[in-house]
């Protein structure tokens, strides 16, 4: 078997060990896992619109409809028309929805954490190299077809 056979395996495996622990944590805390993705991008940057929210997520943007949806009904979240141009739509982060973000974040912060013992911060920046190494050439990839 080829190393980078072995590698994609690990990493799907390790993959869905992650997701279904972190949806178990978020679960516990009332939100879902596309709530939470969302609201991580909105507290980085909270003029996003939807077709960035797309983007940024690698989803189509009826989905972000829905997610956006969601976030609005239940108090983190609120459209506002943008500034640039009128028919697109921003999202923005509530105070209530930052409020949950930073409690629920500590609980996330933990488990990421613990997920990283044994593994030092020059290993964690090569992993991070090379993983943003292998999306670049998967966009490429995509680009090229």
């Amino acid at each position: 078997m080829h190393m980078f056979q072995t590698l994609y395996h690990e990493l799907v495996l390790t993959n869905r060990t992650f997701e279904a622990q972190l949806n178990a944590i978020l679960q516990q805390q009332g939100i879902h896992r596309s709530d939470w993705s969302v609201l991580y991008y909105l507290i980085l940057d909270d003029q996003l619109t939807s077709v960035e929210i797309a983007k940024l997520l690698g989803i189509e943007k009826p989905n972000v409809t829905r997610i956006m949806k969601n976030l609005v009904s239940i108090g983190y979240a609120r459209v506002e028309p943008s500034h640039e141009d009128k028919r697109k739509k921003r999202l923005l982060i509530t105070d209530e929805g930052r409020k949950m973000y930073a409690e629920v974040r500590t609980y996330v912060d933990r488990f990421e954490m613990e997920s990283m013992t044994g593994i030092d911060a020059e290993q964690q920046q090569m992993f991070i190299e090379t993983l943003n190494q292998i999306q670049q050439n998967l966009i490429k990839r995509a680009g090229d077809k």
